[in-house]
């Protein structure tokens, strides 16, 4: 407890003494060439006629009112009406998209195949999505990668932790999730109900 007390108390000193010394540097440095630049700012906008000023404000506030009515949507407000149009297919297209980039996101499309699966058995064999996951954790007839990776997507999601050794053994055969969805999706589409 006294080395602590102790160490906190010589970083409160030396970050003191630091500031001290570092003061008359900073405002060589730093303050005044910034307030130099804020006065010559100023004082060029002073010298500038009133009308001047008046017109360009004018002109600024006219173009931002023309714009904001007669211009379309923008990009963004597009891509957001694109994405509320495209429905369940749109949202499946983004999370496989993402799923290339991190675990998270592979966690999340094995979550969501996992939750697809529940809802096929459980329409295939009349049970409810309890029945239907136990269903699934006891085997339900997929190859046994794939009920690994349904079971990972149906646990809560815990990052390895690993940090750089994590992204250096991305294709850790040991990861559940380390599986090609596309196999999943196979396996899947095997036990939906045929119409």
């Amino acid at each position: 407890m006294n080395r602590r007390l102790l160490l906190v108390a010589l970083v409160i000193v030396m970050i003191g003494v630091a500031a001290a010394l570092l003061r008359g540097v900073a405002r060589e440095a730093l303050i005044i060439p910034l307030l130099s630049l804020l006065w010559g700012m100023v004082d060029l906008f002073e010298s500038l006629p009133q009308f001047l000023v008046w017109i360009i404000l004018i002109v600024i506030v006219i173009v931002m009112v023309v714009r904001s009515v007669a211009d379309p949507p923008t990009l963004r407000w597009r891509m957001r009406a694109e994405e509320s149009l495209g429905g369940r297919v749109a949202a499946w297209t983004r999370v496989v998209s993402l799923a290339k980039r991190d675990g998270y996101s592979r966690w999340r499309l094995a979550q969501r195949l996992a939750l697809l699966a529940t809802e096929l058995i459980a329409d295939r064999e009349g049970v409810d999505l309890r029945q239907a996951r136990q269903i699934i954790e006891s085997g339900a007839n997929l190859p046994p990668e794939v009920c690994t990776y349904l079971r990972a997507g149906m646990k809560a999601y815990r990052p390895d932790g690993r940090g750089v050794l994590a992204i250096l053994q991305r294709g850790n055969p040991n990861d559940p999730l380390a599986l090609d969805p596309a196999i999943a999706v196979a396996a899947i589409k095997r036990i939906a109900p045929h119409p």
